[in-house]
């Protein structure tokens, strides 16, 4: 590992530079944030300790016990220590020690796992972990931070928000619907509604529109439903109980938030709620007769893998390509105010149940008959099924777009950084320089991986539409002419499809990722077959 001197979190303005883009220097920033008022907590009972220590000097020595600290079990509790020399192995995976505590000798013990030359270097294993976390805790990146089995544990965090809903959608006179959601404001307010559901807190914001006659604010945090109570006009703290729980939320440090909610307080309290309303607020945005409150973005990290983080992603993806039918099924599924519909929808083969059960994963006895308005604990993460082609289709535009997006904030392009890295004289090995570009090439590949799944998907699911609009002509001219009609058509059926062979071409590519395959093939193979059902028993 680097000196702990020249790491990240002590790195020089050019170098930091190198990490633009990247999520992580918003995590730098708040550990320095946390470390700095730690030493300001401490100079204030201790008004002698800048004598002792300087703030740079204290960051060094927090660094210090962050990189080098074992966590240990002595005598059954959990504790942690530093270890001279022990400190000092660097990482390597897969593993060749493992460390524990005796606590019949009384000695920190490292075992190895292997047979070690004489001579050669011992290793510890600092874990599997993302190079973020390498880089902000040890001072460096793994060079291939690859696994054994292959898979890389590199990760990038996306945000999703309710400002995707518009995204690529036209409006009445053909023009693309802006950023904020400005789609249909009913389907916004229901789709706000649902993907705020079981939320405790704001931890990030955009902007959404709010109706304080709803009873949505269930479950969210103590600014948010003193806004709401002020916006409806049943608090019964005033100004001052809504002062004070934004106060809060900047102690907690989402100033960004209380910046929010302080714009739409002052709208409020101005009685300038609708068309003039301040055009200045950058999350509390106004509209005619109600107030536009900040709406939660979701912050997912995923990697290359078709794991929990990333089915979240997908369902969050579902909710926000909703639309008003779609939203029904679901709502009519988690709502604590629907009864159970009918499910006579795409996925529906043959019985409500099924579908809902398919759906999002219940078993029979999680969904009531019609009628039962038992309230079901789910969310906007719990869609892990597609609601139908084209919702499925729209879900992977957006999240195409949540890449583009990823991706435009970095200065370099992927191809860029493989190149910068090939040079070891202008980029040397261990260097902050290099662990910069390491960092945010592993993020890019995260990113174009999933851009590349979303391409993948919608040529695939491209594929079924049209399959399934030729079963649909086949069906009908059956009905209508016979044999002979269908002759007319030129069609043919046969259990040789366009999906199977898209399905075995990329079977045969060594270079389609298995995680793209087994999401086409699986996914969308079982939401084919179901809508092909559907149409065999007359569900058009």
């Amino acid at each position: 590992r680097g000196t702990i001197a020249k790491t990240v979190m002590q790195g020089t303005d050019h170098e930091l530079r190198l990490l633009t883009g990247s999520h992580l220097l918003s995590q730098i920033a708040d550990r320095r944030s946390a470390i700095r008022e730690d030493y300001n907590s401490i100079c204030s009972v201790c008004p002698e300790f800048p004598q002792i220590a300087s703030l740079r000097d204290f960051e060094w020595a927090r660094m210090i016990v962050c990189s080098r600290n074992f966590g240990l079990l002595i005598d059954g509790a959990r504790t942690s220590a530093l270890v001279p020399h022990a400190d000092m192995l660097n990482h390597l995976r897969p593993r060749e020690t493992k460390w524990t505590y005796c606590d019949e000798t009384r000695c920190f013990t490292i075992t190895t796992l292997q047979s070690i030359a004489r001579g050669s270097q011992v290793y510890d294993s600092y874990g599997q972990k993302c190079n973020h976390r390498f880089l902000l805790n040890y001072g460096f990146c793994v060079e291939r931070n690859v696994e054994v089995d292959g898979f890389c544990p590199n990760e990038v965090p996306v945000e999703v928000g309710m400002n995707l809903c518009g995204v690529g959608k036209r409006n009445s006179e053909g023009g693309e619907i802006s950023d904020e959601g400005d789609e249909d404001r009913e389907l916004y307010d229901r789709k706000l509604a649902f993907w705020i559901r079981g939320d405790a807190a704001l931890p990030a914001m955009d902007a959404g529109p709010f109706d304080p006659s709803s009873s949505i604010g269930c479950g969210l945090g103590s600014s948010f439903q003193a806004l709401r109570a002020a916006v409806s006009g049943t608090s019964s703290g005033g100004s001052d109980e809504i002062i004070r729980n934004i106060q809060s939320m900047a102690a907690m440090g989402d100033s960004e938030t209380a910046s929010a909610l302080n714009e739409a307080v002052a709208g409020v309290a101005s009685n300038e709620i609708g068309d003039s309303a301040s055009a200045s607020a950058p999350m509390a945005m106004s509209m005619p007769g109600r107030l536009r409150l900040p709406a939660p973005i979701k912050r997912v990290r995923v990697c290359v893998s078709n794991n929990e983080n990333t089915r979240s992603l997908f369902s969050m993806l579902r909710v926000l390509a909703c639309d008003s039918g779609e939203l029904d099924r679901i709502v009519g599924v988690a709502g604590r105010h629907s009864a159970l519909p009918s499910f006579s929808g795409t996925y529906n083969s043959g019985g409500g149940v099924t579908a809902a059960q398919r759906l999002f994963g219940l078993p029979p006895s999680a969904v009531g008959p019609p009628g039962d308005l038992t309230p079901l604990p789910r969310s906007c993460r719990d869609v892990r099924y597609p609601i139908s082609l084209r919702n499925e289709r729209r879900a992977m535009e957006l999240l195409l777009e949540v890449t583009r997006r990823g991706l435009s904030g970095y200065p370099t392009s992927l191809a860029q950084d493989i190149r910068d890295l090939a040079d070891e004289v202008a980029l040397p090995r261990y260097s902050n320089a290099r662990n910069a570009r390491l960092q945010v090439r592993g993020e890019k590949e995260v990113l174009n991986h999933f851009a590349l799944w979303s391409r993948t998907a919608m040529h695939v699911i491209d594929v079924i539409a049209r399959e399934v609009e030729t079963e649909k002509r086949l069906i009908r001219a059956s009905a209508a002419g016979g044999s002979a009609a269908i002759d007319g058509l030129g069609l043919g059926l046969g259990d040789d499809l366009g999906f199977e062979r898209v399905i075995r071409a990329m079977e045969d590519d060594d270079d389609c990722h298995t995680t793209i395959l087994r999401y086409c093939s699986d996914v969308l193979g079982a939401a084919r077959r179901d809508e092909l059902s559907r149409l065999a028993n007359g569900m058009f």
